[in-house]
């Protein structure tokens, strides 16, 4: 009668242990698909199982792009008005290969505030708001692709902060793809030194005014003759 008793505790135990997994599951799976119904009106770092508590391991990046910067120029010095090129490399870190022509292409965009005009903004830039495509044609899974594009300083002098960032055309914003260049831009002035002419007592004079030296010399020949007379 006592095992039979024990039997039915263990009998319990597991059946509580199962639907409390089970239960765990389904409420994943619900957050799973209401996160991915309402993704476009929530921030992209939202996460309802992070809020729960809740650990999953992903299998691939959301919509399979993700990058990694592997260089870049961080910081440069410029002069107002000069031209210069900047490149910055990625690791595709994704699913999707990236491409720098149809559907989806990969290209990068001003950032903060998104599509925001730039003072460095330069007449190559293939728009206002988007300096350049991805220079590759393709560039598949775990290989390095790259950004390369002009920068022309303004002609106010100062320190700058650009931000861009990678995006998958109509897509996605590329997770890892933001990227900012500190700029520091010396205003070139030109300085005008004006030297006012030396008049000599005697008569001489530097031979650089010699239109003011003929004018001194007449003066002062009428007031010779007017002492004589």
């Amino acid at each position: 009668m006592e095992a039979k008793n024990n039997n039915k505790e263990w009998l319990t135990v597991l059946l509580s242990i199962f639907l409390s997994v089970f239960a765990v599951a389904a409420l994943a799976a619900i957050l799973a698909m209401l996160q991915k119904t309402f993704e476009s009106k929530l921030s992209p770092t939202f996460n309802w199982r992070q809020v729960l508590g809740i650990q999953t391991v992903y299998a691939a990046p959301l919509k399979g792009y993700e990058a990694l910067q592997v260089s870049a120029n961080s910081q440069i010095t410029m002069k107002s008005g000069e031209t210069k090129n900047v490149s910055i490399s990625f690791q595709n870190i994704g699913t999707e290969v990236w491409k720098n022509s149809g559907t989806n292409f990969v290209s990068v965009y001003t950032y903060e505030p998104k599509y925001r005009t730039s003072v460095f903004y330069d007449s190559s830039w293939y728009a206002k708001d988007q300096p350049v495509k991805l220079t590759e044609s393709s560039v598949a899974v775990n290989k390095v692709g790259t950004i390369s594009f002009k920068l022309t300083a303004p002609s106010q002098g100062g320190t700058y902060k650009e931000t861009f960032a990678l995006a998958a055309e109509d897509k996605a914003w590329i997770p890892g793809g933001q990227f900012t260049i500190t700029i520091n831009v010396s205003s070139t002035t030109s300085v005008v030194t004006s030297t006012s002419p030396t008049v000599s007592t005697d008569g001489d004079t530097s031979s650089s005014t010699n239109g003011y030296t003929a004018t001194l010399l007449v003066k002062s020949v009428k007031k010779t003759i007017q002492a004589k007379g």
